[in-house]
């Protein structure tokens, strides 16, 4: 072993004195707690024997290996590479200042150049690390903020779609009665536009609530509906209403069986969601040959209402039961998957849960609300 070394060893706790009486106070805010000041102690008293290892290949020895860990550190705490170019200098200074105190340093002069040179290779590897981590960093968030740009392109193109496909059938029922009310004659028309202007106005109301839907999808809306104490019975039957021809159409059976409760939500918002619902058992009801059965149920149990509509159509997959309240989710050919996703979010902004359990004999949709008489 060199005397040098040794002598640098018997003086290292002066070395890192004079590193820290150097070095820290030019960094008050970073090094200003005890957990962080006997970590920067430990890391020291390593790279102490790091300097002196001469005789072990700079790049195999255990401090060596630790330079990306040592990073990290350093990362993590917001540190500045700045502090360690600065410490790296620091140190040197440090070292030869003791150093000169060795009375026979101009026969070690080999060895305090192999010193000097470990120090070099240290701050060489650790900006290497640096600059290697911070282009990969950037590089990430490139990616990762072009993939969030295309998810969000995809997103809206997939909302837009929806919103085309969510208006278009209301719409152009609405556009053939008003055309139905031009070709009419007077007389005709006079007779009929009750008929025609009722029909126009529930069409517009699902457009309108369709859009209501989305708005609140997207957390955009310009109004919130306010909440209200509604009727079930009376929600249940206004959808209906509005439902009802599809239902003759199809040749589906339509039961209500609702206790005659209260709640206090919003009552557009609630519609919507039976709305859909119902629609969405009609459609999975098409698929079937047997007799066709629709069954909204609603009852008090233990300080809550629940209303549920089941129907007797195909077994909803585990797979899509899983997922089927997020958006973009469907089995449906011609479906845009953010139906359910609305009525998730609505139920949910009301208090409330949704969720559906599903078989070969039913598929029941159970909306569960706190109750109140």
């Amino acid at each position: 072993m060199s005397d040098l070394i040794t002598y640098l060893k018997e003086h290292q706790e002066t070395i890192i004195q004079c590193w820290m009486d150097n070095f820290l106070p030019q960094f008050p805010d970073f090094y200003n707690s005890e957990q962080s000041l006997k970590q920067l102690i430990e890391q020291t008293s390593i790279y102490c024997g790091y300097v002196y290892d001469i005789h072990i290949p700079y790049k195999q020895h255990y401090f060596f290996r630790l330079i990306p860990e040592i990073c990290l550190f350093f990362i993590k705490g917001n540190i500045p590479i700045s502090h360690i170019l600065h410490s790296n200098h620091v140190w040197r200074e440090s070292l030869i200042l003791v150093s000169q105190g060795y009375s026979n340093l101009g026969f070690c002069w080999n060895q305090f150049r192999e010193i000097m040179a470990r120090i070099d290779k240290f701050e060489i590897a650790m900006f290497e690390y640096y600059y290697n981590y911070i282009n990969t960093t950037l590089e990430d968030k490139d990616k990762t903020i072009s993939r969030l740009h295309e998810e969000k392109m995809s997103i809206i193109g997939k909302m837009a779609a929806s919103m085309a496909h969510e208006i278009r059938n209301p719409l152009t029922v609405a556009l053939g009665f008003v055309n139905l009310a031009k070709t009419a004659k007077s007389r005709e028309l006079h007779r009929k536009s009750k008929d025609y202007l009722s029909i126009v106005e529930e069409e517009l109301e699902k457009i309108q609530m369709q859009i209501t839907g989305f708005l609140s999808f997207t957390k955009k809306q310009l109004v919130e509906e306010p909440l209200q104490m509604i009727r079930i019975i009376e929600g249940v039957e206004s959808v209906y209403a509005l439902i009802s021809p599809r239902l003759v159409n199809e040749n589906i059976r339509f039961t209500i069986e609702i206790s005659d409760s209260k709640l206090n939500v919003q009552k557009v918002g609630l519609q919507q969601v039976l709305s859909n619902i119902i629609n969405n058992s009609i459609d999975a009801l098409l698929e079937i040959d047997k007799e066709r059965e629709i069954k909204i149920t609603g009852y008090n149990k233990e300080n809550h209402y629940f209303l549920c509509i089941e129907n007797n159509g195909p077994e909803v997959s585990a797979e899509i039961r899983d997922q089927m309240f997020s958006p973009f989710v469907t089995n449906k050919k011609e479906g845009t998957g953010l139906g359910l996703a609305i009525c998730k979010q609505i139920i949910e902004k009301n208090g409330g849960r949704i969720y559906c359990d599903s078989n070969r004999e039913k598929t029941k949709f159970t909306m569960e609300f706190p109750f109140t008489m």
